[in-house]
């Protein structure tokens, strides 16, 4: 067995106790992330870490979490990912069409307290990011509320309003710094939360939401993306075919979840738009919130394509955003990404291609990508997630 990250492969293959992805990010915003050493040490609680991008010990801070985490399989073990499930939709009962959106035309504001204590690390990010050319202050989508209607069958419902990109940055972005011997936002968070994520419509942070998109080429290709250096965060990983923050116009006018606009970020990253998407192939996986990023909510998709993966790397190379593409990468899973699964002949050998898929990009991964392929593989064989980030590890087959 061989990994791109020999520290990931060492974990991987004797797990920590509580069974979580020992997810390492080694790719992301320059002076993120804390120091390395031979010995483990505590997170700097200075300028030096903005965001803990690694947060081993995620499953003991977050352990009265009442969210489902995510669970992902790995040679018939299951691992928790630092991803809780707002809606899990593996069976396909949720229609986006039927999932109602109500637009507040309020901007989102931060409060004077949370502004005071990330001030001076905010804008001490946000001139690095200048520097580099990654900062533009646009206007973000922010889901203030996702909660089921009791009134109406089991639907559900969501609450969006406008948020600065600027209190994006000062928030989810800059958890983990703060001067030496005080309290970080996050610890602030999960102190005030009893160490879970509070809820949507309580939180303080930003809280943009994010979209990932999971797509497959006629010819049974995953595509994915190397993210370039250009990008702001997470420069260098895998991800999603496509990704990204929501703005006010991917759902202007929209009632419902089904009348946003997935396909946006894939015109603009890879030239692949909603006219080269199969009739009836978008789906919606789920909707989950980043563990890692405070609680940052995000919507999963997967489509196919009509277009092959030669059609689909011409594409790339002409579109709009082009340079926020380091490289296009390609899995191959054939039959198994195209056609039911029947039986567990075929769910094995399908979760032997999730392994080696794993194996060849797992060490460099973002987390929304292993959350995308997690609630895929749930839709496709059915895995069940437990509630507890302690429990016993479970990967059932759908009856």
């Amino acid at each position: 067995m061989k990994f791109t990250h020999p520290k990931l492969a060492r974990k991987f293959l004797a797990p920590a106790g509580e069974q979580s992805y020992p997810y390492v990010c080694g790719r992301t915003i320059p002076r993120v992330r804390a120091k390395s050493s031979k010995k483990p040490q505590p997170r700097a609680a200075s300028a030096e870490c903005y965001i803990d991008w690694v947060l081993r010990d995620w499953p003991a801070r977050y352990r009265n979490e009442r969210e489902p985490f995510l669970k992902i399989p790995y040679q018939g073990k299951s691992f928790l990912l630092p991803e809780v499930a707002l809606l899990d939709n593996s069976d396909r009962l949720q229609n986006p069409a039927q999932i109602k959106v109500n637009s507040d035309r309020s901007l989102f504001r931060l409060s004077h307290g949370v502004r005071k204590l990330t001030k001076e690390h905010a804008e001490q990010l946000k001139r690095e990011l200048r520097k580099k050319g990654k900062y533009h202050n646009g206007r973000n989508l922010r889901m203030v509320e996702f909660k089921k209607l009791k009134k109406n069958g089991g639907k559900f419902a969501m609450r969006v309003q406008p948020l600065n990109y600027a209190d994006y940055v000062a928030t989810n972005l800059v958890l983990d710094a703060g001067a030496s011997g005080e309290p970080t936002l996050r610890e602030r968070l999960l102190k005030r939360w009893n160490c879970r994520l509070e809820g949507l419509k309580n939180s303080p942070l930003g809280n943009a939401l994010g979209i990932d998109v999971l797509l497959f080429s006629a010819d049974g290709w995953l595509v994915l993306q190397r993210r370039s250096r250009a990008v702001a965060v997470r420069p260098g990983e895998f991800s999603s075919s496509f990704s990204g923050n929501l703005t006010p116009a991917d759902i202007r006018g929209a009632k419902t979840l089904g009348e946003l606009n997935v396909m946006r970020e894939g015109r603009e990253e890879i030239g692949v738009g909603l006219n080269d998407i199969e009739k009836h192939s978008l789906h919606l996986l789920g909707i989950g919130r980043e563990i890692i990023r405070g609680g940052q909510p995000g919507l999963f998709y997967c489509a196919r394509t009509s277009l092959s993966r030669k059609a689909i790397r011409a594409r790339a190379r002409r579109a709009k955003d082009r340079r926020e593409v380091g490289e296009l990468a390609l899995f191959y899973f054939g039959r198994d990404a195209l056609e039911s699964l029947q039986g567990d002949a075929e769910i094995g050998s399908f979760l032997k291609k999730i392994d080696k898929f794993i194996e060849r990009f797992g060490a460099d991964a973002s987390i929304s990508l292993l959350a995308a392929l997690a609630f895929w593989i749930g839709q496709r064989c059915g895995a069940v997630r437990e509630k507890s980030a302690t429990g016993k590890q479970i990967l059932r087959k759908r009856d």
